[in-house]
């Protein structure tokens, strides 16, 4: 059976290659909106057995089925914000005036951006120094779309999603350690999606397919 990757912001696209080794890995880095990765997704079909997305990969995910542009029977959603920046309602998410920075600073120096973001993925994870020197040793490389990425990051909530066309299987898995999606936030995909099994990984950051790859397939399976 199928099954589609769509990585995060300004990963490789094969990032999820240790938890899907035969999967889709979709590289959607040239492509500025979602409209334009669903046409880059669909001359290989739109229904799939399972749909994985890390960070904006779900959000991406999220929206396409939300749409009903896509379709499959299980969904899996790694490290996947409700919503990446804070607002009156959403409180527990990253305050509008650093990712406004991150957006100016990624304009005017994509790879110097980068390097401040990539410790990011795995900060306070246990495995911390080991992750870094097996997954960042060298910095992706930099996305056409990246600053259209990041405007859609700004604005996108889960909050605006219907959730009535969500598969009958969700998957969410979360490490306790995250600081760019914070776990406090699973308690709206557990109020929204009150069947999804939902995961936290003590002691993982941002990158749990990286954390324990082993774990992680299981909780897939």
């Amino acid at each position: 059976m199928s099954t589609l990757c769509l990585t995060g912001w300004q990963q490789p696209p094969d990032a999820l290659s240790l938890i899907a080794p035969d999967a889709l890995h979709l590289d959607y880095s040239a492509h500025a909106n979602v409209a334009s990765v669903y046409d880059l997704i669909e001359p290989h079909g739109t229904v799939f057995d399972t749909v994985i997305g890390w960070s904006l990969g779900g959000q991406i995910a999220l929206n396409l089925l939300d749409q009903g542009k896509i379709s499959c029977n299980h969904l899996v959603l790694l490290s996947v914000a409700w919503q990446l920046v804070q607002s009156r309602e959403i409180t527990d998410a990253t305050p509008p005036d650093i990712l406004d920075e991150t957006i100016r600073g990624y304009r005017r120096d994509p790879a110097k951006t980068l390097e401040g973001f990539a410790p990011l993925l795995v900060m306070n994870d246990v495995d911390q120094k080991e992750l870094t020197r097996e997954f960042l040793r060298e910095l992706p490389s930099i996305w056409p779309s990246g600053s259209s990425w990041l405007k859609f990051l700004k604005e996108f909530s889960c909050s605006r999603l219907s959730f009535h066309d969500m598969p009958k299987r969700i998957t969410i898995i979360h490490g306790d350690a995250d600081v760019i999606a914070p776990v406090t936030q699973l308690g709206y995909f557990r109020e929204a999606l009150p069947k999804a099994d939902i995961y936290v990984i003590e002691g993982c950051a941002h990158t749990p397919h990286w954390h324990d790859p082993e774990s992680v397939r299981r909780m897939i399976i």
